[in-house]
């Protein structure tokens, strides 16, 4: 605020003031102050100033769209009433024509346009670029019906059974239109749910099914391979050849093979290797040898780590991880799946322990088990 200051002048009793005061204000047309009445100033030493608004100040004059209506004109902005179909290019009523913003509706979408011939490849990757896509609702039902067509196939459930080279077709297609790479079989799982979301008109609409649960459509050579392994009754059918063994060999051809799986047996510290320089050298926790840090594993003692490996190799094996304060282990006894891209250990990992089963082949020689060598295996 202004600091202000309020002055107040005195009686104007003497004839002398009123003189002084009638002399310089003469040119003035005002009228004189009486004697008795009191004039009060009003002094500040900050002059503020406030802009006020001119109501009667108006813009220059500018030509107006007539579709641009401001907020506060109280009318309603125009209403759009049709579209144009971007694949047909026709224009319809609002309430005919469809927005498609997802990838996957609007690349089959603009697959079915190209192979309807009803728009070049050029036009569709500049459409697949905009935010959005306009077309009728019934090209999505057409949509449908012209993947069959694309695939070569009958039904939805057929579209993972297509032929390779029309699968690779439609790929190489895809792949120029969204400028990435698409896997197989994600456009097979895109294309069946794309179907069962907008199926065709005479469709009929049924609950989804799983890709192991399709039934495998009967081909002609099905066909034939069932017929001729149909059973036929006994009178008519020849008689099975027999294979009669000979005296010479004097032993029946039957084999028994026995496959024999060993316990699990954890290695003691004796098994471990001699020591050798090593620059960072780390005892590995389940065989005990010792290696370069960078070819062992940190092993995280989480709970689900824990119980998981109790339960596949022991509880003695459990105790020692628990006893070591930090655990390492070679990464040979791990599978490559068990690590990530980034060379970390998986949460389900489990090291590969179980020692190579042992198969032994036996031949029946009368009443006895005769063991058979591989070589002779390899012979017969």
């Amino acid at each position: 605020m202004s600091e202000e200051r309020e002055i107040t002048l005195a009686t104007l009793d003497s004839s002398r003031d009123i003189k002084c005061e009638v002399d310089d204000c003469a040119t003035k047309s005002f009228s004189m102050p009486t004697l008795s009445k009191r004039r009060f100033l009003l002094v500040s030493r900050q002059v503020v100033t406030g802009r006020r608004r001119n109501p009667e100040r108006r813009w220059p004059d500018i030509p107006q769209n007539p579709h641009f209506k401001p907020r506060n004109s109280g009318k309603l902005p125009i209403k759009v009433s049709h579209r144009l179909c971007q694949v047909c290019h026709i224009i319809r009523p609002v309430s005919e024509i469809f927005m498609i913003t997802g990838e996957v509706e609007k690349l089959f979408v603009l697959l079915f346009a190209i192979y309807r011939k009803k728009m070049i490849v050029h036009e569709s990757t500049r459409l697949y670029k905009q935010p959005a896509l306009y077309t009728c609702r019934d090209h999505c039902s057409e949509t449908s019906s012209e993947i069959l067509n694309i695939f070569g196939v009958n039904a939805a459930t057929g579209i993972f059974r297509a032929r390779q080279r029309k699968v690779v077709e439609v790929i190489r297609l895809v792949n120029h239109l969204t400028g990435k790479v698409t896997d197989e079989s994600k456009l097979l799982n895109l294309a069946y749910l794309f179907m069962m979301q907008y199926p065709e008109r005479s469709a009929v609409v049924g609950p989804m099914v799983k890709e192991e649960d399709i039934p495998y459509e009967r081909t002609i050579e099905c066909q034939t391979a069932e017929t001729a392994e149909t059973i036929l009754p006994k009178c008519f059918r020849q008689p099975r050849k027999q294979r009669l063994e000979t005296e010479e060999e004097g032993c029946s051809s039957s084999m028994v093979r026995v496959i024999k799986q060993s316990t699990v047996l954890l290695p003691t510290q004796s098994d471990s290797s001699s020591l050798q320089p090593l620059r960072n050298p780390v005892r590995c926790t389940y065989c005990f040898d010792v290696r370069e840090k960078q070819h062992m594993v940190n092993i995280s003692k989480t709970k689900y780590r824990l119980s998981r490996w109790k339960e596949q190799l022991g509880q003695e094996f459990g105790e020692r991880l628990l006893s070591i304060m930090i655990n390492y282990m070679c990464r040979k006894h791990f599978s490559p799946m068990d690590f990530s891209s980034c060379g970390r250990l998986r949460r389900e990992a489990i090291p590969i322990v179980d020692p190579p089963p042992e198969v032994h082949t036996f031949k029946i020689d009368g009443n006895d088990f005769v063991k058979v060598s591989e070589e002779e295996l390899k012979k017969n």
